[in-house]
């Protein structure tokens, strides 16, 4: 897709809830710019991939802009819906379509254990462990954690256990690595 908006867009790491963008650390794309879509979370925003942040070590490739700036683009099939429209918080994951838990709400069960600061650059929160990026956390950042953490994996994103809590930032609820926050929360004692 292609930002179609004439100035061109702003692209913006976190919104806080579902509706507004978290500003200080956004960037400007200019009108024909290519980005990757990956979900709409509603007629307001979407999630795009930046294709030119190449050093994922250093600052985030997904963010959100706002939809308008994507006038006029075709959409995927398998994110409309049996009328042809757009769905919200639906997505192409790595083998299907699905819905997107965007962290409005906690899982059931969960209750946070404390807080802690991202040590590294920049992380991504998700909606699952190596699924659906929903924000950007920043260094310095605060993650109110639980006690729910996943075992290690080998893949695309590191091989650290992933920490389920709360971004104080945008109040989401989600995933991070734990490997990322001040103390690795999911190493054994």
């Amino acid at each position: 897709m292609r930002l179609t908006r004439p100035g061109g867009c702003m692209l913006y790491p976190a919104l806080y809830k579902r509706t507004q963008p978290i500003t200080g650390r956004e960037w400007h794309r200019s009108a024909g710019y290519r980005v990757g879509w990956r979900y709409r979370v509603n007629t307001t925003w979407t999630m795009v991939l930046d294709y030119n942040r190449k050093n994922v070590n250093l600052e985030p490739r997904w963010a959100f802009v706002e939809t308008s700036c994507l006038a006029g683009n075709q959409y995927p099939a398998g994110a409309k819906d049996a009328q042809g429209r757009v769905r919200n918080l639906w997505g192409r994951a790595s083998h299907d379509w699905r819905r997107v838990r965007f962290g409005t709400t906690r899982l059931p069960g969960v209750h946070t254990t404390g807080i802690r600061s991202v040590t590294a650059t920049y992380t991504t929160v998700r909606d699952n462990p190596r699924a659906f990026a929903i924000g950007n956390l920043f260094i310095g950042e605060k993650f109110q954690i639980t006690g729910r953490c996943t075992s290690n994996h080998n893949g695309p994103h590191g091989q650290s256990p992933w920490i389920y809590g709360l971004d104080l930032q945008s109040h989401r609820w989600g995933w991070v690595q734990s490997s990322v926050l001040h103390g690795d929360p999911c190493l054994p004692k």
